[in-house]
């Protein structure tokens, strides 16, 4: 996959000499080296991919190479495929049986489909990009050794015209298989090419042309692609863990960025399954599906890892042409070892709710606080609500144009909403004030607790608190976007910078033209927002101010970015740095709501908001799924993105439904007229006098969901035909939802037109 980014800058002719010295000078400075050699395997003391050898390299055909808890791993030491063998007969190879009878692979995916991965290099001026698979550029030229390693092989692939070699790790582990390309004992990097990225696995597991199932994919919610679903002029789907890279952005953009919050995807092929987890490495990767008839007669799904990113910018020469400029990441490679683990399913576990419940295992226990949240819960539903405190608007003063922040919602009429709510009927509200904080509104780093005085002060955030509750009241704190840090020099040395050496910013794009549009925001680097959170967290400690212990942090579970700059840091690294500051803050006393729902951030979280509900909508997919959900029920309290705020919201409250998530809304008190042209323009649908009524109906239904479930947990989904979900859960309980406008009957039960129908756990005619 291509993942350079080509950005025009067309210059007028009297600055084209200038633009010309600009770029040469770009050129020069990322000429040079910026980072340590990636030859990890060269340097003294380090461990080689022979030194983990157990005994002599494997020869002959295909032999067994570890067995462990009824499992057996075996390699072709001729080839490097290999196949797990479970303890049920069934098998899950590495590459197809019968590839050499597919009649629809064509040039260079006939030999992919025989081989482990597909390297992707860069010529080390960045200007040409290449690929080149592990049959023809090692195997088929004799390049590969296989060692025994314990619990399995370690393959070792030289690739003699790239000057590569890399080393594939395949070991059976308590109960799955490990995979890992290990690339930190990787050699070559540098001296003839770069490496790209990686491919890994493309066709483990590929279901054929004759069996039924689906792919699962992480798209938002979460997504199925049935096998063989005939899209096959449809694009493949792809999508990046955690997110697209802020700090890349194209110049022109016609959608929104794509929600991948889990580093998962799964396979289903009759009575079997897989799941994959992407563990070390995940936020490099991207993950690509394809149908049986768009490359070749298979159906799969497979991660690629980025090693190296790139960026292009054109500028007019004197003779009038359009000149390419690349840039090249030179940093090097760190810790870029990267590891898939494959877990099996069969019988009831081999669908996509078995593979929610394994990864829901696999995931580190939550937060104390959490825990303790969820079982001091009962049959009452929370919903939740947010309120925005300000915003700058431009105001004449004395005849003079000034930014100031306008009052949308005081902490006193936030109180008021809340009593109003509450007597009709809303017994249960967790509140978040946005844009209530003093250096939140002005787009400062939230380092203080400083609740504008305008909306109430700290007073008015204690007195708020009283209302609504010690544990339900969260002031909100955006740390990553800010308009300076301090003075000029200070906000150029903080702020992230791309490949060209430039700060990065963030600017909203209009999806009418697809260019930037709005105002422009720069992106901190990831050390300063981490010691802006941790100050954040220990300001405001008096007894006065401790509303402050519990506060909403915006972005860093739903967006990872690298910085390019002289303190580079990868997404990786970033999402470590995220970790540390949110495991600071927990230290320092703190009580966190998180927005979004990467997989690192959730055992950190107290309350997740703005779960992903849906999908991008690719063409390739076939139902959406609360895959999400079905992880997170009964981990953490979570909730979607605010039903007001979407296009359809009665098709928002039935997704709520079927996910088992709170209710969301966002609201202002005061006229919405106040959002014109201002960065909060996009609240359409903010007005809470024009929504109470409706928020106290939608509450009224699921307070009646709650008591038939009893509280319990989301266990079970089904996709019933067009428009029909069915959740199940942990008591028994089922719910028809009806996404569809007509009607419909499940069972006998007839399921009203976008609505829903309980099915209480003890049988029933349902309500």
């Amino acid at each position: 996959m291509d993942t350079s980014i080509r950005t025009r800058v067309p210059r007028p002719p009297l600055r084209q000499a200038l633009g010309i010295f600009l770029a040469a000078a770009v050129l020069a400075a990322a000429a040079l080296p910026t980072g340590g050699s990636f030859l990890g395997a060269e340097e003294a003391g380090a461990p080689t991919a022979e030194s983990l050898a157990t005994g002599p390299a494997l020869t002959g055909g295909l032999q067994q190479a570890a067995g462990r808890d009824g499992m057996t791993l075996w390699v072709s030491p001729e080839t490097g495929e290999f196949e797990v063998r479970l303890p049920d007969g069934t098998a899950w190879s590495s590459n197809p049986a019968d590839r050499a009878d597919d009649k629809k692979a064509r040039d260079i995916w006939k030999t992919n489909l025989q081989s482990q991965f597909i390297v992707e290099y860069v010529n080390l001026e960045g200007r040409i990009r290449d690929t080149v698979n592990s049959f023809v550029g090692s195997v088929r030229k004799d390049g590969l050794t296989v060692l025994p390693v314990e619990n399995g092989f370690l393959s070792v692939y030289e690739f003699t015209k790239e000057k590569f070699m890399v080393p594939l790790q395949v070991t059976l582990e308590a109960g799955f298989l490990r995979v890992r390309a290990r690339m930190d004992l990787a050699r070559g990097d540098g001296e003839a090419y770069y490496f790209g990225g990686l491919q890994l696995l493309p066709f483990f597991g590929a279901g054929t042309e004759s069996e039924t199932g689906y792919l699962v994919v992480p798209d938002g919610s979460g997504a199925l692609i049935r096998l063989n679903n005939g899209k096959t002029q449809a694009g493949p789907w792809f999508g990046r863990i955690y997110g697209d890279d802020p700090s890349l952005q194209p110049i022109q953009r016609f959608t929104q960025p794509r929600s991948v919050p889990l580093p998962v995807y799964g396979i289903k092929r009759e009575d079997r399954a897989l799941l994959a987890v992407l563990t070390d490495g995940a936020a490099r990767a991207t993950l690509n599906a394809f149908v049986s008839g768009m490359r070749t007669s298979y159906n799969f799904v497979y991660p690629t890892y980025l090693f190296r990113a790139s960026e292009s910018f054109f500028i007019t020469d004197r003779t009038g042409k359009l000149r390419e400029y690349p840039i090249l990441d030179r940093t090097g490679l760190r810790g870029a070892a990267v590891t898939l683990d494959f877990h099996f399913l069969s019988g009831e576990e081999a669908d996509y709710n078995g593979m929610a419940a394994r990864y829901r295992m696999l995931l580190p226990p939550q937060a104390d606080a959490a825990g303790a949240l969820l079982s001091g819960t009962d049959t009452t539903p929370s919903l939740y609500l947010d309120l925005y405190g300000a915003v700058e608007r431009t105001r004449p003063v004395l005849g003079i144009p000034t930014t100031v922040a306008e009052p949308l919602t005081t902490f006193g009429e936030a109180a008021a909403i809340v009593g109003e709510l509450r007597d009709a009927g809303v017994s249960d509200l967790v509140l978040r004030i946005l844009n209530g904080l003093e250096r939140d509104v002005r787009n400062l780093p939230t380092d203080r607790f400083t609740p504008l005085r305008s909306l109430g002060g700290v007073g008015g955030v204690l007195d708020l608190r009283e209302t609504v509750g010690e544990t339900a009241l969260y002031l909100a704190a955006e740390p990553t976007l800010v308009r300076r840090n301090g003075w000029f020099v200070r906000t150029l040395s903080t702020t992230t910078k791309t490949l060209m050496g430039l700060p990065a910013y963030q600017v909203p794009y209009d999806m009418a033209s697809g260019f930037k549009d709005g105002r422009r925001l720069y992106l901190l680097s990831p050390k300063p927002v981490a010691d802006s959170l941790l100050a954040l967290s220990r300001s405001g400690q008096s007894a006065r101010q401790q509303a402050g212990r519990r506060l909403s942090v915006e972005t860093l579970a739903s967006t990872v970015y690298s910085d390019f700059g002289r303190k580079a840091s990868s997404r990786e690294e970033t999402m470590a740095t995220y970790l540390g500051a949110l495991a600071g803050m927990a230290e320092n006393g703190t009580r966190l709501m998180l927005s979004g729902a990467n997989a690192y951030a959730v055992p950190l979280a107290e309350r997740l908001v703005d779960v992903p509900s849906g999908t991008a909508g690719f063409v390739l997919t076939d139902a959406e799924i609360p895959f999400v959900q079905l992880v997170l029920s009964g981990r953490v309290s979570y909730a979607g993105t605010p039903i007001n705020q979407t296009s359809n919201p009665r098709r928002s409250f039935l997704k709520a439904v079927e996910s088992g998530s709170a209710l969301h809304y966002a609201f202002i008190a005061r006229s919405p007229d106040l959002l014109r042209e201002t960065e909060l323009q996009f609240l359409y649908g903010a007005n809470y006098d024009l929504w109470k009524a409706d928020v106290a109906a939608d509450y009224a239904r699921v307070l009646q969901l709650a008591e038939a479930t009893g509280g319990s947990r989301l266990v079970g989904h089904e996709v019933e035909g067009p428009g029909i979900r069915i959740a199940s859960f942990e008591n028994g309980t089922r719910v028809l939802v009806n996404l569809d406008e007509r009607d419909h009957a499940v069972d006998g039960v007839r399921v009203p037109a976008m609505d829903f129908v309980i099915l209480p756990a003890e049988g029933g005619s349902g309500t």
